[in-house]
Formats: C-alpha cells, structure tokens, sequence
C-alpha cells in the first residue's frame, strides 16, 4: 500500500498528490475492516440459509475471478496450485460453517422445511 500511495499520481489520473505513510495507514486500517465486515456478511448468508449451496459456488467463483484480477492489477502473480490450494482451504471450511450452521439453526437431526433427517452426508 505505501507503494501505491507514493505512486498514487502515475496510477491515478486524477490524484495530483501523493498519499502520506499516515494516509497509507489509515486507509490500510479501513480496509482491514471492511474486509471483516465483509467476511462477517459472508459467513452470516452462508450460515443463515440466505445462500444455498449452489449460489455459494457461483459467489466462491466470481469471488476469486475478482481477487485475481486485483492481484493481477498488482503485478501479482498466484500460481495455479496455490489458486487451488486457497479454494480447497475456503471450500473446506465453509463445508464446516454449513454443517455447524445447521446445528445451531435445527434443535433436531431433521430439516424443518422438507424433514429430511440430517445426516453427514446430506449436509455436504
């Protein structure tokens, strides 16, 4: 970040000046909360039953689509094993956060809207 604040005029058209290390930081803090902000809002959908299953997937996709673009526009690159080792660690846990999710929102083994039972398998 202290690099794009220094070189925030040749990025940034419109920006005439350059960002102090203060400003730097001060935005780097903002945007650590906003990406727990966004994570919390994440987990939540996911946890909630906002999102299925299926509308998770598409999201986990244009998601990394999204990131690698920015990693990209950083001159960043993400070799393909460490791009499926990310993904394999997020689908993990977010198998995790569904099968706790429905823990908690169920007080039986038996889904409530089709009273289907429960089971490992029918929570993966």
């Amino acid at each position: 970040m202290t690099k794009i604040g220094e070189n925030l005029p040749n990025l940034v058209p419109f920006m005439t000046r350059t960002y102090s290390p203060q400003a730097v930081n001060q935005a780097r803090h903002a945007f650590e909360g906003k990406v727990r902000k966004s994570g919390a809002t994440f987990l939540y959908g996911a946890m909630s039953g906002f999102i299925t299953a299926d509308e998770l997937d598409d999201l986990m996709y244009e998601v990394t689509e999204v990131a690698k673009f920015l990693l990209e526009v950083e001159n960043t690159d993400i070799s393909l094993n460490q791009e499926l080792d990310s993904e394999g660690r997020i689908s993990n846990i977010m198998r995790d956060v569904r099968r706790s999710s429905i823990g908690f929102r169920h007080d039986s083994n038996t889904c409530p809207e089709c009273g289907q039972i429960l089971t490992q398998e029918s929570i993966e």
